[in-house]
């Protein structure tokens, strides 16, 4: 069995436009420099995916 000691676990609240116009704002997880959550917009019912990498947040929106 290998255990892991060293986690780099962080929360972080970031904020995005979804392409209806309305700011989100989320809470995720994130792994070293690298995090994703999946969100959903009461507006206009899109699904919004985002990625936290190195700094950069990229929001995708179906």
């Amino acid at each position: 069995m290998k255990i892991i000691e060293d986690l780099n676990l962080q929360f972080k609240e970031v904020e995005f436009i979804c392409k209806c116009g309305e700011r989100k704002k989320e809470v995720m997880l994130i792994e070293g420099d690298y995090g994703f959550q999946s969100s959903h917009c009461e507006s206009c019912g899109r699904r919004n995916f985002v990625e936290y990498e190195s700094g950069l947040l990229t929001v995708k929106s179906v």
